[in-house]
Formats: C-alpha cells, sequence, structure tokens
C-alpha cells in the first residue's frame, strides 16, 4: 500500500514556486511562470505595472511582509480562482485605475489598498479592503463588497444581469449610470446613494447620513448633497425597490434638501417600511423636498412603521394605490392626501418615545407610543411574533447586530403558508436563491 502510494504521488507534477526580491522587477518572474507555479513577492517597494493574463498560478507574499506595487496591476483572463490579497497597490500617473479586472470567473481582493478598483464582466469578491474608487461594469460583472473602505464612490455601469451585494461597507457614495440589475446594500454607512434606471433594489440596515464623508475622513459640520436616496427608474421595465429599516438623515442643502426621491416608478412595486427620517428640511415647498417623494403613480407603494423626525414635510404620494400606514411624526410637515393616506398615523415626541433620538439612539423608550403601532399585517410582525413596532427595530427583517455581526444575516426573506396533505405529500423541497456572505 505504501509503494503504491509513493508510485502514485510520482505522478503528480507539484509546480514550482518563484521569489521576487526586493530590486529585481515583477513581470519578468510572473512571464517564465507556467500553469501551476507560484510567485511569491517578498517584502519591499516594487515599480512597474504588472499583468497576470490567461495564467493559472497563484500570487502571493509571505504572511507579515508588506509589498508595495507602485504601478498598474492588471488580472486579464482568468478563468480559475484567483487570490490577490495583502498587497497595496498604488498605479502610476498613466491611468486612472490601479487595479484592472477584465474577464475573470473568480477573483478575490482580500486586504487590498489601492487608489481605484475597475472591474469589468467578472465575477469579484472584495473583503476587508481600502480604495479610493470602485468601479464596476459589464453585463457578466457579479461582485459582493463587504467590510470595505471605499473613500470616494461606488460607481455601477452597463446593465449585469447577476448584479451586486454591499454589505458592511462604509462608502463615501454610491452612483449609477443608466444601467439595470439587481442590487443589495445592507448595513453600510453612506453619504448617498443616486441610481439611474437601476432594477431591482433592496436597502436594510444601512445608514445613509448626508454629514458623513467617508472612511477616515474628518467629521463634517454640515451636510452638502440634498438628496440622501435617489431613484430614477423612468422609461424603464418593471422593478422593486424595498427600503427596510435604514437610517435616512441630515440633509444640507437648505432649498432642496430631500431624503428619498423616486423619479419615473410606473411600473414599480415599492416598499418603505420601518425606515427613520431625520433632519431633513428646506425652504422649498415643492414635491421632491419631502422626506419621501415620488413623482408618479406606482404598480403599488407601502409606506408603514416609519419614523419622522424634524423634517419639512413627510410624504408626498397622493395616489390612491399609495398604502401609507402605521407611521410616526414628531415635528413632521404636511401629509399629502390620496386614497390610503395617513391610516393610524402617530404624533408624539421623540425625546420620549426613544431612548435617546437626538444622539442616535433609537431604541423605543418602555412606554413609547411606537410599540406595536406599525404595519398590522402578520408578515411585517417583530421578530417575537408580536405587531410591528414602528421604527428602526420594528419587523423582522432586521438584525439589531448587522453592522457588526460576524454571522451570516438574512438580507430578506419572504415566506408564503405551505399546505401540505396528510399521507399524500411525503417529500418536501425547499429552496431558495440569493447570496450567502460570511
Amino acid at each position: 500500500m505504501v509503494l503504491g502510494a509513493i508510485c502514485s504521488l510520482a505522478g503528480i507534477a507539484f509546480g514550482e514556486t518563484h521569489y521576487v526580491l526586493p530590486g529585481d522587477k515583477i513581470q519578468p518572474v510572473i512571464d517564465d511562470a507556467k500553469d501551476g507555479d507560484t510567485v511569491v513577492v517578498l517584502d519591499g517597494e516594487y515599480p512597474y505595472d504588472v499583468t497576470i493574463d490567461g495564467k493559472d498560478i497563484k500570487f502571493k507574499k509571505p504572511f507579515g511582509d508588506e509589498v508595495t506595487i507602485n504601478g498598474d496591476v492588471y488580472l486579464r483572463n482568468l478563468d480559475q480562482h484567483f487570490e490577490f490579497n495583502g498587497f497595496s497597490v498604488f498605479g502610476d500617473t498613466e491611468n486612472n485605475e490601479a487595479i484592472d479586472i477584465v474577464n475573470c470567473s473568480d477573483i478575490v481582493l482580500s486586504g487590498i489598498s489601492s487608489r481605484r478598483v475597475d472591474i469589468h464582466d467578472s465575477y469579484a469578491l472584495v473583503l476587508n479592503s481600502d480604495m479610493t474608487l470602485l468601479h464596476l461594469e459589464g453585463v457578466k460583472c457579479l461582485t459582493k463588497v463587504l467590510k470595505s473602505n471605499i473613500s470616494s464612490s461606488i460607481h455601477l455601469a452597463d446593465s449585469a444581469s447577476e448584479g451586486h451585494v454591499f454589505f458592511q461597507n462604509t462608502i463615501d457614495s454610491v452612483r449609477s449610470t443608466h444601467l439595470e440589475q439587481k442590487v443589495i446594500f445592507a448595513y453600510n454607512k453612506i453619504q448617498n446613494i443616486e441610481l439611474e434606471l437601476t432594477g431591482s433594489v433592496i436597502a436594510l440596515g444601512n445608514i445613509i447620513d448626508g454629514f458623513y464623508r467617508g472612511p477616515k475622513a474628518e467629521p463634517a459640520t454640515s451636510a452638502v448633497n440634498q438628496t440622501r436616496f435617489y431613484w430614477n427608474m423612468r422609461n424603464n421595465g418593471k422593478s422593486n425597490l424595498m427600503m427596510f429599516n435604514n437610517v435616512i438623515r441630515n440633509t444640507g442643502n437648505p432649498v432642496t434638501g430631500r431624503g428619498i426621491q423616486l423619479l419615473g416608478v410606473g411600473n414599480c412595486e415599492i416598499k418603505i417600511l420601518n425606515n427613520v427620517f431625520s433632519n431633513i428640511h428646506s425652504r422649498n415647498t415643492d414635491w421632491f423636498c419631502s422626506a419621501i417623494g415620488i413623482d408618479h403613480i406606482p404598480a403599488i407603494m407601502e409606506v408603514k412603521g416609519n419614523v419622522f423626525v424634524n423634517v419639512r414635510r413627510s410624504i408626498h404620494a397622493p395616489f390612491d394605490n399609495v398604502k401609507v400606514e402605521g407611521n410616526y411624526e414628531d415635528g413632521g410637515g404636511s401629509w399629502n392626501q390620496g386614497g390610503y393616506r395617513g391610516l393610524n398615523s402617530i404624533t408624539g415626541t421623540s425625546s420620549v418615545d426613544f431612548k435617546n433620538f437626538a444622539e442616535g439612539d433609537y431604541r423605543l423608550s418602555e412606554n413609547s407610543k411606537c410599540i406595536d403601532a406599525g404595519a398590522p399585517d402578520p408578515w411585517y410582525f417583530d421578530r417575537d411574533g408580536s405587531r410591528n413596532d414602528i421604527g428602526l427595530y420594528g419587523g423582522s427583517m432586521f438584525d439589531p447586530n448587522g453592522m457588526t455581526t460576524e454571522n451570516p444575516v438574512i438580507l430578506f426573506s419572504n415566506h408564503e403558508p405551505l399546505h401540505l396533505i396528510k399521507g399524500k405529500d411525503k417529500t418536501i423541497n425547499i429552496s431558495a436563491g440569493g447570496i450567502v456572505v460570511p
């Protein structure tokens, strides 16, 4: 048996390991490497660009070594799993990007520091990384960005049939340009989100704050952008927008400050539940200066269990198929009238009904008016099975530890009752679609 194992191992071709020493160039070593080989770059700074195109190799640095590439890194046509971990890539002065990924099947960027990362038509995971700008583009682009810091913005371009997930990141802003895809934002801290013609969107547990200036930036004294969440679906097909348990606060423009602005939503289904809107105000009386404002009749829209504190105008959605129920106001403005407007709405004092609203503690006080006062529908019940509480901690979607937990978080789940016939139905198959993140 031992002899057979030795003979079997003799037939396996292990790749070679190539080392790059400080002062050497990385690219010639990569060019000499063959499929299955490993290139190890030792502690130091390395000028010049690096390109890995179509090769099945490993590219590493020793644990604890600090390796800086003062050039661009190009990853091209990699159809195998490839990890790029722990490197600092600052690029050169000739191109905008520092890391450029094109047509790759399974890329992992972990612990990366970089100026700009471009990902084109690739499946990629970005984890625990720092960068100035992240650009995602192409119809085959699927990206998961987890626990990373983007100090400027994330830019989404082109249609992507798969879409993107942003989970537990700190981001200055997110922008898209004329694309149609699925996007999930969960438990991020962002200054503003601006989406043009984006498809289905789920936003859960985010803090969207105009005072925020991105990771590692000095705290701002005033907000500059006028809209915290902007979604323009004009001339687009049917899409969905689900916004659960987010904090939307601090618009800084004194004339046109607004929280959520939705345009061209005629074919869309929209749910805005258990969010907190705070310090959204302006001198302008137009509809788009509301905490929530839409300009057209949606297919269906629900606005339930939300909190409005110190807003110029709470909601502008004067359409018969917009259901507004079980919301809370303190210092709110007018409610435009429509078929379902203002059902079971509550007026209260935020300093009494919340633990410490002024300091961002949105938990309900012991005798809060918001307890069991939100949406009565059973599918919106709280986790303990009671009626929906108005505010951030109401409903079953939100994990109070979602910003910090290391455990999986359910981003969205809705189930219809399942009826089984005793003695006939013997096999039950349960399946679900989605992305599970660490």
